[in-house]
């Protein structure tokens, strides 16, 4: 679901439905998430009941936006997310954006099929780490 517009009461409503109620079924409208998952496809969003770990699904809500991105990296209170089909980094976001994580694919018939891409952008978060750990010993920090 990458930039659906909903604004007002009703991105509220969505919000508060997902952090309070649980699980929520939505339909994905664009391709960013590609190849993991298609527009036409659906999700199954709950809300973050643990501290999400680089290669979860995130459902985020930002500048009037909801979008469903991976998580590559986490700094102090800035979350970096990227979608499957993206080739950089989204701008920062802070926990409070986050409003649940994946825990279900389907395709368009409602069969549900598994992460593929997860391992792989577990390893983009470690190269991340890395990277950051050798910037810092290179500048002294």
């Amino acid at each position: 679901m990458e930039t659906a517009t909903i604004k007002g009461k009703a991105a509220k409503a969505m919000i508060g439905f997902i952090r309070s109620k649980g699980p929520a079924r939505i339909r994905i409208i664009s391709g960013s998430m590609y190849p993991t998952a298609r527009a036409g496809n659906f999700v199954v969003v709950r809300p973050v009941t643990t501290v999400p770990k680089p290669g979860d699904l995130l459902l985020c809500y930002s500048s009037g936006l909801f979008y469903m991105h991976r998580l590559i990296a986490r700094r102090q209170d800035r979350w970096y997310l990227m979608g499957d089909n993206a080739r950089k980094l989204d701008a920062p976001i802070a926990r409070p954006a986050i409003i649940g994580s994946v825990i279900t694919l389907e395709d368009a018939y409602g069969k549900r099929y598994a992460d593929r891409m997860r391992m792989y952008y577990l390893c983009r978060g470690w190269m991340f780490a890395l990277i950051d750990k050798l910037g810092k010993a290179v500048s002294g920090r």
